[in-house]
């Protein structure tokens, strides 16, 4: 793969909030903006925006499953201003709303190749994932805040 597509997939990947216009990413490796796109859609099959938006919405999946973050913090989290563009994007890729998505998504084995994808793991077994450190529905469903290890414990 040409290594200046590579810098513009990695510069994409490690900041998904940064908003770098097409002519500024074909400036820091050295290309005009049109052969830009011309090398990244022949290395990849996918444009840089809809590349771009994928990453975006995979790491929305993610943190769905794994977080109790609300749509909007997510949506900004992923680098997203209009909350009805992510909804609208987010179901035609997985087929239900974030909220929906959120709701049938409590198991995170699921989630093994999409996190594979993005270059992330988890620091625990994904069915054991602390999914807000120290913050969760308690080991008991009573909604306190049990410690991180009465929690795994009464995962076990």
């Amino acid at each position: 793969m040409d290594l200046r597509i590579e810098k513009v997939m990695a510069l994409m990947k490690d900041d998904l909030t940064q908003r770098l216009p097409l002519g500024k990413m074909a400036q820091l490796v050295n290309l005009s903006p049109a052969r830009l796109c011309y090398l990244f859609k022949a290395e990849n099959g996918v444009s840089a925006a809809r590349y771009l938006k994928s990453l975006r919405m995979k790491e929305a999946a993610v943190l769905l499953s794994t977080t109790f973050l609300s749509g909007k913090e997510i949506m900004f989290r992923v680098g997203l201003a209009d909350e009805s563009h992510f909804v609208k994007d987010f179901k035609r890729i997985y087929g239900r709303t974030p909220t929906e998505y959120r709701k049938t998504r409590s198991n995170c084995d699921e989630l093994l190749p999409i996190l594979a994808d993005l270059g992330t793991c988890l620091p625990v077994a994904p069915t054991q994932a602390i999914l807000r450190s120290g913050e969760h529905f308690g080991a008991h469903g009573n909604g306190t805040k049990d410690s991180d290890t009465e929690w795994l414990q009464a995962r076990s």
